[in-house]
């Protein structure tokens, strides 16, 4: 934000009742600002995009509508509500940059140039049914909005206009997406009364955001903007607004009588913190905004929503009349078979998945694999061959190696028989189990 002494935010005003001429594009004001384009018109009046030619960064020029600059009094409010709001350096909060007058345009307020969209635009967009958004991204959207409000409040200040179209969300080049809150009141009357004991007296604001004292034209407090903001939440949540009518005077009878509906896909506890913010008396609401969105978060967590029953359209019965008895035949049908599970392939690389690092493998209770002994005819002749001197010839040879010297030959002689005996038994055992598997 520039810094601007107090002595040098106003531009004296240089002209009277002239008629304004029209703005166009690359037209270049007090030597600072050339127009880029025309951004838009609203209860501020005409929007342009300008870029600074000093800083050569771009701003946005509001200029203020001509009947209002006809008036004195209004332009003194008008003066005094830029200075407090001039003050207010928040992070959550668009600043003003300076109030400036031009001989033949009038006055018009420059500010930060914001890119982005609204939150009203981008509802819209994320919500085109009306069916209610998710409460994690509401609450994400508008925790930053009270955080400015109770900042504003704090330092005597109300905003009287909450409402979408006055939450932008600005995304600048390369940076995270910043929600802001603008327009204090500036759209809705062009004006802010420095609150004394939080107290000012109005009916200014958005008709379906409008608080029951702001109808009444009761004095207003802080639980004004948070009535707005709790509007607000309400209308994300559901898709729908609390309350509306076209019609003013329905509108203003409902919000003084009618309690709103509780939104059915939320829970108890949640609807209970909506119609608490949503009080018809301000001293019943909460002490401030960010507890009302601290006890909001709190009971999304606290409970669970409803489960909403199922409804099934009602299936049609249709009687069928009964096939003569001469025209039935008994068909036999093949039971389906169900085909072999084809092996599971990886889509990525087509190949059968192996198992990573880490991973559990189908031995969870860590036994050691089988593995099923060898078939003589897997062996082939020399692996059969080889096999009979290891368990025929081998036993007999190392026995008679250390039996011989003692001369105990017809022992010896006997007990080689019985190995080859053994030996042949163990051989022939072994091919028939082979056989068998």
């Amino acid at each position: 934000m520039m810094p601007y002494d107090d002595e040098t935010i106003f531009e004296p005003s240089r002209g009277g009742g002239e008629a304004r001429p029209a703005l166009a594009d690359a037209m270049v004001l007090d030597n600072e600002y050339q127009l880029v384009e025309q951004a838009g018109r609203g209860g501020m009046g005409v929007v342009w995009k300008a870029r600074e030619i000093v800083t050569g960064r771009y701003v946005a020029l509001k200029f203020i509508p001509e009947d209002v600059m006809h008036f004195d009094a209004a332009m003194r409010n008008v003066k005094e509500a830029f200075t407090r709001v001039h003050d207010l350096h928040h992070q959550y909060i668009c600043p003003l940059y300076v109030l400036k007058h031009h001989r033949q345009f009038g006055y018009y307020l420059v500010m930060q140039w914001l890119e982005g969209q609204s939150l009203k635009e981008y509802v819209r967009r994320a919500d085109p049914d009306k069916q209610g958004m998710k409460p994690e991204e509401v609450v994400r959207l508008l925790a930053p909005v009270a955080q400015a409000l109770d900042y504003s409040h704090e330092n005597g200040i109300l905003h009287r206009d909450v409402k979408p179209s006055n939450i932008f969300i600005h995304r600048p080049d390369g940076k995270k997406p910043r929600v802001l809150l603008i327009d204090f009141d500036l759209a809705a009357r062009l004006e802010i009364y420095q609150l004394e004991d939080y107290q000012a007296t109005s009916a200014s604001g958005t008709r379906p955001y409008m608080s029951p004292e702001q109808w009444q034209g009761k004095p207003l407090t802080p639980a004004t903007d948070q009535y707005a903001l709790a509007v607000t939440v309400y209308q994300m949540l559901a898709g729908h607004l609390p309350f509306s009518s076209r019609d003013a005077a329905t509108l203003r009878t409902t919000v003084l009588r009618d309690v709103p509906q509780p939104i059915p896909h939320l829970s108890a506890g949640t609807n209970a913190v909506l119609q608490k913010s949503l009080s018809k008396k301000s001293g019943e609401r909460f002490s401030s905004c960010t507890r009302f969105i601290r006890e909001l978060v709190k009971a999304l967590k606290a409970s669970p929503p409803p489960v909403t029953p199922t409804v099934t359209a009602p299936v049609s019965v249709v009687a069928v009349p009964p096939l003569p008895a001469s025209s039935l035949t008994a068909v036999s049908l093949p039971l389906p078979v169900s085909p072999p599970p084809l092996p599971m392939v990886n889509e990525a690389t087509h190949a059968e998945p192996s198992l990573q690092e880490n991973e559990i493998s189908a031995h969870e209770d860590n036994a050691l694999p089988h593995f099923p002994p060898p078939k003589p005819e897997e062996l082939g002749l020399l692996g059969n061959i080889f096999v009979i001197l290891i368990v025929c010839v081998l036993p007999p040879a190392i026995f008679s190696w250390f039996t011989a010297p003692g001369g105990k030959y017809l022992f010896t002689a006997g007990i080689n028989i019985a190995c080859w005996f053994v030996g042949v038994m163990v051989f022939g055992v072994w091919v028939q189990s082979t056989e068998k598997k």
